[in-house]
């Protein structure tokens, strides 16, 4: 890894009991070793031993609550009525559903699980992506809030709050109750939220393009993604569908990581062809 990837990226590794495996590998893509150099913490890369891996892909940093929630069940397999289809395999499910662009099947399966396992519902941060993208931005930012309350640190689903906040209020009263983050340590996140902390033509916005234009894999897919994220909020479509469709169109999202189906789903919903 080069200097200037490390600066993006932690590689922490941290053993999961193998239950985890159930909610890994949503979408049927393997990651490469170069794109797992560039991945933000929180995706980590974890075999059916927890150990970190190629090949599969998980979306979340701290896990061991959910997986307390999660204990395997000798329910049927996906596939069966939904009333014989176990927790897990809901999620699994609703995170293929997603990658499929099926956002609100996906939806449902989420909710079917919260349902079943009252539990999950500060972790199912995949259930406040869904709602985001069916246009429930009150229940989605609900969600993306839960998720903060049980993790500080988790810069991505503050950011995602504000997102769901500013399509309702507009981003000025989404800023007055931005998520305060403490413990952030992937610089390419924090200067995500910083942009949206500062509002306006931040210069933060000029050092994420800087990330898209010179680096390579997940990071420029990162900067790309969340540029265009950003973008809309401000009410700038051009910039928006700009970097939107070129965080759509990388390598990166066809990886396997989770968010890369976020880029695409959100290239759709926009009609940005």
């Amino acid at each position: 890894m080069t200097a200037s990837a490390q600066r993006y990226s932690s590689r922490r590794s941290r053993a999961l009991p193998s239950s985890v495996a159930l909610m890994v590998a949503p979408l049927a893509a393997f990651i490469s070793a170069d794109a797992a150099a560039f991945l933000p913490s929180s995706h980590c890369l974890l075999g059916a031993s927890g150990q970190r891996q190629t090949g599969v892909i998980m979306r979340r940093r701290d896990f061991p609550p959910v997986l307390q929630a999660l204990v395997p069940t000798q329910e049927s397999p996906t596939g069966q009525d939904d009333v014989n289809v176990g927790v897990e395999q809901l999620v699994r499910r609703g995170m293929s559903r997603f990658a499929e662009g099926r956002v609100q099947d996906s939806l449902k399966d989420f909710n079917t699980a919260m349902e079943r396992r009252p539990s999950l519902s500060p972790f199912l941060w995949q259930r406040g992506i869904s709602l985001y993208y069916v246009g429930d931005y009150a229940e989605a930012a609900a969600q993306f809030r839960r998720d903060v309350s049980v993790n500080p640190s988790d810069t991505e689903e503050a950011i995602w709050a504000f997102l769901s906040e500013s399509r309702l209020y507009g981003t000025d009263k989404a800023r007055e109750s931005l998520l305060t983050i403490n413990g952030e340590r992937r610089p390419l996140l924090q200067l995500v939220y910083e942009s949206l902390r500062d509002g306006g033509d931040s210069p933060r916005l000029d050092q994420l393009k800087r990330i898209a234009d010179t680096q390579r894999g997940g990071a420029s897919f990162y900067a790309s993604l969340y540029l265009g994220l950003l973008y809309e909020a401000m009410g700038d479509v051009g910039e928006s569908r700009r970097w939107i469709v070129r965080a759509a169109e990388s390598p990166y999202a066809s990886s396997g990581d989770y968010m890369g189906a976020v880029a695409k789903v959100h290239r759709m919903a926009r009609g940005w062809w």
